[in-house]
Parts: structure tokens; C-alpha cells; sequence
């Protein structure tokens, strides 16, 4: 009965009807359009109008106040018995610039995102503080390389739709371009099922209509963080895995040795000597198994030791990645080698100051075990004749290991 209690929930989560609402602010007033629809499917379009919000939150053809505007849907949504649980919002296209980038093939996903930051915001004489997207875009380059699509907006936009997602208590579940959004609300007319309200909505505000299906399919490109957000979830999985083995394990033991226990019970009157002997062989192969599942739960609990330690490494390579782009004015890093917790980087730095200016901002980070240090700091000429002149740099470093 437990098991058939547990089917039943799983089955109501994966029929469960999920409600989307797409926010369009666009140069011509702001609109939505709120869908429903099984976790695969739109059924239904629940809502699309034009809002008009306070004036309050709203001025000059955007949203002043993003929390204000953020409550003042959620009260909407609640009046109207909506029943919102996401929000898909779009990026003007004017705040997006795209990039083309060329680099090893062999990086790892974090060197990947943490260099092609740094070319963009490399790239950019005003708000260097990104958020990026990227595909591998294909060429004809040669099978080590890869070529990047990359598409950029400025940080503080992405922290703007988070903050109104925060004011209306919803999910924000993407943040991808209008014109992309108005693309895909042509390309999904017949995906959709047929209803004339679903006819109707994409004729009406095709741009909140495209970010509203966006959430029944992959956009191409998504400025939030999914990657991570599926990393997590992979994560999740594995220990789920884990765990449902080791019930299963201690479950399977404790059959046995209630069968042993029984077995013993009921021919304990009349057992030989011979009969006894293979019990105790049968207890003794039940006291194994038993020993070999607490040896499987000591390596999944070393192996839970080693996640850990492994995200610790991560978040402190996230943060000298973070920092080692914010500090980046003066200097360019030509390369980036991680081996265990042991970092190297060599670049190139148009003053000594810059170089060692570069390394006191790194060092003050509480992640290293060994600050950055610059065993290599020299001049170099570029070029030929009269040149101008650069400095050459080395530096090396030792991130604290996990202690959790």
C-alpha cells in the first residue's frame, strides 16, 4: 500500500498543471501573457492584456521601481485567482551585444564561461559587468578549437528582472531577448494545441506570447544561470540514487536474516549437527553481506566527503574567477592554469604597479591557502626597433583545501 501511495504522488507531480506568465516591457507599454498547461503541453491562455501599473514604478518606458511593480503583479495575479508559479521576462535587444570567440577545445565548462567573460568585458569600454550566454556555433575551424556565439547584457538588468521576480513572489525561470521571443511565438503555431484563444494571444502581443511558451522549451539563449541550475539538479539526482541503494541494501539484509531468524526458529527441535552447520554457514554468509553494505555505505559517505570538498574547490575557483575578471584594468591574462589547487597565471601588464597592484586585489581573498605571488615580473619590448614596452608576469597561488 505505501508503495502504491508513492506511485500515485509521483504521478499527480508529473500531471501537475504549471502556470507561466511572459512580461513584456517594451518602448510601447508593458504587457503579459499568462499560460497554463501540463509539463509538456499549453493548453490554455489564462491571460493577455496590457497593464497599466502605478505611475509609481513606471517612467520614461521602463520600470523605476522593480519591487514595487513586482508586488503590484502579485496582488494582480492573486485578484484574478491566476495562480502564477513563473516568470519568463525579456531583454530589450538594444542592452544585447554578440561576440564571436575562439578558444581551446579542451577547457573545461568553468574555464569556458570564466574566459569567455573576460574576453567580452575586455571587449567593452562601459558597464564590463556582464551576464553571458553562449552555443557552440559551428566553422571550419581546425578539430582543437572551438568557435563561441556569445551574447552579453549588462549585470544590473539581469539583478532588475530578479527584483521584480522577488517583489511578485514568482519563479524566475528565463530571461532571453524580445526579438528572440517574437520569433519563437511565429515558429510554435502549430506546437501549441489548437484553441482559438492560442490563436488569438501570439496575433495580439506575439512578444509576450513567445517568452510565455519559452517555458515549455529550450530558448537558444537564457541569461540566468541554467547551467548551474542543471549541475544542481545532476547533483540531487546522484544522492537520490544513493540513497534509495543504500535502503534497498539494508532492506535486502534484513530479509535475510528474518529468514534466517525464522528458519532456525522452526527446525530448532529437531536439527542435526549437520543441519546446524549449514545455518551457521548461512548466519555467517548474512554477517558478510552485512559487512559489505557497511563497507558500500563507507564509500558512498566518502564519496559524499570528496562532493563536498570538490564544490568548496569550485566556489573558491568561482570566487578568484570573479575576481580575477573584476580586477582585470591594466592587465591582460593570457592564460589560466588550474592543476589540483594550484593556480598559474601569466599575462601581460602595461606597469609593474598594474601587475602588483593586480596581486594585492587577489590577495585579498580569504580562499588561499599561498596569496598570489610574482615570481616573473619583467619588461618586455613589443615589437621591434622603438617599441613600445609591456611587462611580462608569472604568478602562482594555492587555494585553501575543503574542511567540510
Amino acid at each position: 500500500m505505501y508503495g502504491i501511495s508513492i506511485w500515485a504522488r509521483l504521478r499527480r507531480r508529473c500531471w501537475r498543471m504549471k502556470v507561466v506568465a511572459g512580461l513584456d516591457v517594451g518602448p510601447d507599454g508593458i504587457s503579459w501573457v499568462v499560460l497554463s498547461g501540463s509539463q509538456t503541453r499549453v493548453t490554455a491562455v489564462l491571460c493577455a492584456e496590457s497593464l497599466k501599473p502605478p505611475a509609481t514604478c513606471v517612467g520614461h518606458g521602463h520600470i523605476s521601481d522593480p519591487i514595487e511593480f513586482g508586488r503590484w503583479l502579485r496582488h494582480l495575479a492573486r485578484d484574478r485567482d491566476l495562480g502564477v508559479d513563473a516568470l519568463v521576462a525579456g531583454v530589450n535587444d538594444v542592452l544585447i551585444t554578440h561576440h564571436q570567440i575562439t578558444l581551446p577545445a579542451l577547457l573545461t565548462p568553468e574555464d569556458v564561461m570564466f574566459q569567455l567573460t573576460a574576453e567580452v568585458n575586455a571587449t567593452r569600454t562601459h558597464d564590463a559587468d556582464v551576464q553571458i550566454d553562449f552555443a557552440v556555433a559551428p566553422s571550419s575551424e581546425p578539430a582543437d578549437v572551438l568557435v563561441y556565439q556569445v551574447y552579453a547584457v549588462p549585470r544590473a538588468h539581469v539583478a532588475h528582472a530578479w527584483e521584480v521576480a522577488r517583489g511578485a513572489q514568482f519563479n524566475l525561470q528565463c530571461l532571453m531577448s524580445r526579438a528572440a521571443a517574437a520569433s519563437q511565438a511565429e515558429k510554435t503555431a502549430h506546437w501549441v494545441q489548437p484553441s482559438r484563444q492560442l490563436q488569438e494571444a501570439p496575433l495580439q502581443y506575439p512578444i509576450a506570447f513567445g517568452l510565455a511558451i519559452a517555458a515549455w522549451m529550450t530558448p537558444a539563449f537564457n541569461f540566468l544561470p541554467h547551467r548551474d541550475w542543471a549541475a544542481k539538479k545532476a547533483r540531487q539526482a546522484w544522492w537520490i540514487r544513493v540513497l534509495v541503494c543504500f535502503v534497498s541494501g539494508l532492506g535486502f539484509v534484513y530479509v535475510c536474516l528474518g529468514m534466517v531468524s525464522v528458519a532456525m526458529d522452526h527446525r530448532s527441535a529437531q536439527t542435526t549437527t549437520s543441519d546446524m552447520a549449514a545455518l551457521i554457514r548461512a548466519h555467517d554468509a548474512a554477517k558478510q553481506e552485512h559487512v559489505q553494505l557497511a563497507l558500500a555505505q563507507q564509500r558512498a559517505l566518502g564519496h559524499r566527503q570528496w562532493l563536498l570538498q570538490r564544490q568548496h574547490l569550485q566556489e573558491s575557483t568561482l570566487a578568484w574567477s570573479r575576481r580575477l575578471s573584476d580586477a582585470s584594468q591594466g592587465v591582460w591574462v593570457a592564460q589560466v592554469r588550474q592543476q589540483g589547487l594550484h593556480w598559474t597565471v601569466q599575462g601581460e601588464a602595461l606597469s609593474s604597479d598594474h601587475a602588483q597592484q593586480f596581486a594585492a586585489r587577489l590577495s585579498a581573498l580569504t580562499i588561499w591557502a599561498q596569496p598570489p605571488q610574482l615570481p616573473v615580473l619583467k619588461l618586455q619590448r613589443v615589437g621591434s626597433g622603438r617599441g613600445s614596452s609591456v611587462w611580462t608576469f608569472l604568478m602562482e597561488a594555492d587555494l585553501k583545501e575543503g574542511s567540510r
